[in-house]
């Protein structure tokens, strides 16, 4: 059985086992110098997983927790490329990397997305978009000692990653509150780094 985290239309989550499910899917990866100095690599994997039976609600006769067909909430899709440039400089090596990773928008036959599951259907939550997140360093490497400025989400993008409901005890008499993730602002920053 593969362990899955349920949530109820009330708020709160529990683990339970749902049931056998099939996951069907691929990864590559490929890597390469280019030239003398620059590096270029690209992966890309897909997921495709569907549970097989229904999983009843024991305290809800004819309500399902998950049903067979549903799919485990995760990009179907992820694929990354990055460049990787090195150069001398003196007795010293200069160096710069770009990465950019792209995930897939979650599948919609999800288990809270399904009316037959009635203990966790909550269509309020939605679907997560796809997202692309863009990376960026360059630096210097002395013999003990390296020295780089970054520039993390670059694009400064803020894609809904995952949305989750408020227990209703916490949500008051009004409508319930869904609380959202999305990622790190555009982070700049310099590190350093030394061995010794």
């Amino acid at each position: 059985d593969i362990q899955q985290n349920i949530g109820l239309s009330c708020g709160f989550q529990l683990v339970i086992n749902g049931g056998s499910a099939i996951s069907k899917g691929f990864d590559s990866e490929i890597a390469f110098w280019a030239t003398d100095f620059l590096q270029l690599s690209t992966a890309v994997g897909f997921n495709h997983t569907e549970f097989q039976e229904d999983v009843a609600n024991p305290t809800s006769p004819g309500a399902n927790l998950l049903s067979a067909g549903d799919r485990i909430a995760a990009p179907p899709w992820q694929i990354s490329s990055s460049a990787y440039v090195i150069y001398p400089v003196a007795d010293n090596d200069a160096y710069f990397r770009a990465d950019w990773q792209y995930n897939s928008a979650y599948p919609e036959d999800l288990i809270y997305l399904n009316p037959n599951n009635a203990s966790s259907f909550n269509p309020d939550l939605g679907q997560v978009g796809g997202y692309h997140v863009v990376n960026l360093r360059a630096g210097i490497k002395f013999e003990n000692f390296d020295i780089s400025i970054f520039a993390k989400n670059l694009l400064n993008d803020h894609p809904e990653l995952n949305r989750s409901l408020s227990i209703g005890a916490f949500s008051g008499p009004g409508p319930d509150l869904v609380q959202g993730f999305t990622l790190r602002p555009r982070t700049i920053g310099l590190t350093a780094t030394t061995r010794y």
